[in-house]
C-alpha cells in the first residue's frame, strides 16, 4: 500500500507500506519531473514529443523518464518494432492523481503571464473549469472542508 508512515517508538505505526510511496515522492521533487507527467496526462506520450514541448535536454529527459518508470508513476510501450523506440503513459495510480494534476494546471494557467490557456473537455469539445466537489452531495469542496475520519462498517 500507498501512503504516509511513522518510524520510532514515540510515534504510532501504521500498516502502509512506505517504500512505493517515497519513490513517487522522490520522483516527482526532480525537476522537471511535473511537467514531464503533465504533458503525459495531457496526451504527449513519444520522447521526441516530450523533448520538443518541454525543451528539456535528452539526456535528463531520459534520466526523468527512467526514474518515473522506476517510481511506478509511468509505464513504457515499445511502439516500433524495428527500434527500441517507446510511448510513455500514466500507470493506473498515477492516474488517480490526473485530478489534482487537472487542478494544478488550472491554478498555474489562472497565473500565466500573457493570455492563459483553457482546459477543454475532449470529449464535448467545450471550454471547462474542473471543479473538485463531494462525492455524495455535490457541493464544491474549499479549503477547510475537510477532515479525517475513522472508516465505520468497513472490514479489511
Amino acid at each position: 500500500m500507498i501512503g504516509p508512515t511513522t518510524s520510532g517508538t514515540d510515534l504510532p505505526s501504521t500498516d502502509l507500506d512506505p517504500e512505493p510511496g517515497q519513490k513517487m515522492y522522490k520522483a516527482m521533487g526532480e525537476r522537471w519531473a511535473m511537467l514531464i507527467v503533465r504533458e503525459v496526462t495531457f496526451g504527449t506520450y513519444r520522447f521526441g514529443e516530450l523533448h520538443r514541448k518541454l525543451g528539456i535536454a535528452p539526456n535528463v529527459l531520459t534520466k526523468r523518464l527512467n526514474s518515473l518508470v522506476d517510481a511506478g508513476m509511468l509505464e513504457r510501450h515499445q511502439y516500433r518494432e524495428d527500434k527500441p523506440w517507446y510511448e510513455y503513459h500514466l500507470t493506473k495510480i498515477a492516474s488517480e492523481l490526473v485530478p489534482a494534476w487537472v487542478m494544478i494546471a488550472r491554478l498555474a494557467e489562472s497565473h500565466r503571464v500573457g493570455s492563459p490557456r483553457e482546459l477543454v473537455h475532449s470529449q464535448c469539445g467545450e471550454p471547462t473549469n474542473p471543479v473538485l466537489t463531494c462525492s455524495a452531495c455535490h457541493h464544491p469542496i474549499a479549503p477547510g472542508d475537510l477532515t479525517y475520519a475513522e472508516r465505520t462498517g468497513s472490514s479489511s
